[in-house]
């Protein structure tokens, strides 16, 4: 169990290095400084593993990170559990992979929702035509915003205010509802006696 719990800790360790090496990417100065070239070498191969899944880019975001890292915090959660609870069992097992599972769209339904709560904002409070960096964020936004309020708006016409709260209140609810199943699910799993 011992290994289980070293195998948690250098995950999480390697998770840090992939959150530092994404930070670094956004500073474009920093691209040749031996630093950011050790930790890329590191932490790349993982990374673009991701990048190759095109779902998790949409327009101009690239959400691939978030699933990244999802997908590191899940395993090494799911190894401390393991290495703390002291027994491997099959409903332990298919709990963790339902964790896995739920870190890493949980984390980008997460990701959805700051993003539009951020747009939110700047529609009510400013006057101004979209520009620059608000054009980009609807670029990103307005396609997922308006396939989900399209389930529900019968084909009218709404105005990208009321469709962005809708959607962001379907996503906040969708979130909730999934953190609850995925809770009791997971509680059920783990009480499997196999």
């Amino acid at each position: 169990m011992f290994i289980l719990f070293l195998t948690g800790t250098l995950i999480s360790i390697y998770t840090l290095l992939c959150f530092i090496r994404i930070i670094l990417t956004w500073f474009p100065s920093m691209t040749y400084h031996k630093f950011t070239r050790f930790i890329a070498g590191i932490c790349d191969p993982y990374l673009s593993l991701f990048k190759r899944i095109r779902f998790l880019q949409i327009g101009m975001v690239d959400f691939s990170p978030v699933a990244a890292i999802g997908v590191l915090v899940a395993v090494s959660s799911l190894l401390n559990n393991m290495a703390h609870h002291q027994r491997i069992t099959l409903g332990g097992l298919l709990a963790s992979l339902l964790s896995i599972v739920w870190a890493v769209a949980g984390s980008l339904l997460g990701f959805l929702i700051i993003l539009m709560v951020i747009r939110l904002i700047a529609l009510l409070f400013s006057k101004s035509n979209p520009s620059g960096i608000w054009y980009q964020l609807d670029m990103v936004l307005n396609p997922v915003i308006y396939k989900i309020t399209g389930l529900f708006r019968n084909k009218r016409f709404i105005s990208q205010k009321a469709a962005l709260i809708m959607a962001l209140l379907i996503l906040l609810l969708l979130q909730l509802a999934g953190n609850t199943v995925t809770s009791v699910l997971i509680q059920i799993l783990l009480r499997l006696p196999l």
